[in-house]
């Protein structure tokens, strides 16, 4: 992605998180906003399609979201396809979480480990990252069984790498310096 588009994402995802917010929706409009992406991002390349005329689109995009859709991310994403920024939505969604996770003090953590954890350990990698950060921590886990074992952490910028790999790939590096 360009990096007007996310500037651009970004903007967006602030213009409805404020509106949200000032509706008192913030936790609702997170909620409708991925299951508006979800309906329609199978039908993305259509709504992107430059000549099929706006008023086609707006009619698609009330039929899929149904009666349920608030008038607000109905108007929200109208906006969106009225200003040609409607392939945005994924980028916008993602931001929105985001800024609601820093509003709400979550910080998400990725996790990489050959094998799953159990319940209890992500408890305790969880209080730990907490302790660290001094935020809820929200973990995203994923098995990498090339890792052999260990563990891989990301916050932020920070990043804990104790997976096996690494470490023998640093005892491979110091070998080689101590044979020369």
């Amino acid at each position: 992605m360009k990096t007007s588009d996310r500037v651009l994402a970004q903007r967006y995802s602030r213009a409805l998180f404020e509106a949200a917010q000032g509706a008192g929706r913030l936790g609702e409009m997170q909620q409708e906003l991925a299951q508006s992406y979800g309906k329609v991002h199978g039908q993305m390349s259509w709504f992107l399609h430059p000549l099929i005329p706006l008023s086609e689109k707006t009619k698609r995009l009330h039929s899929v979201l149904g009666p349920g859709a608030s008038s607000l991310i109905l108007k929200f994403l109208e906006t969106l396809m009225d200003k040609k920024r409607f392939g945005l939505l994924a980028a916008i969604l993602s931001d929105f979480d985001d800024i609601l996770d820093e509003k709400m003090g979550v910080v998400k953590a990725q996790v990489r480990t050959a094998l799953p954890l159990t319940p209890e350990e992500e408890k305790r990698l969880q209080e730990k990252l907490r302790i660290l950060t001094g935020k809820k921590v929200a973990l995203e886990t994923r098995e990498d069984p090339e890792m052999i074992g260990g563990i891989w952490v990301k916050v932020g910028d920070w990043v804990l790498d104790r997976s096996f790999t690494n470490i023998l790939s640093r005892m491979k590096e110091k070998l080689l310096q101590e044979t020369r």
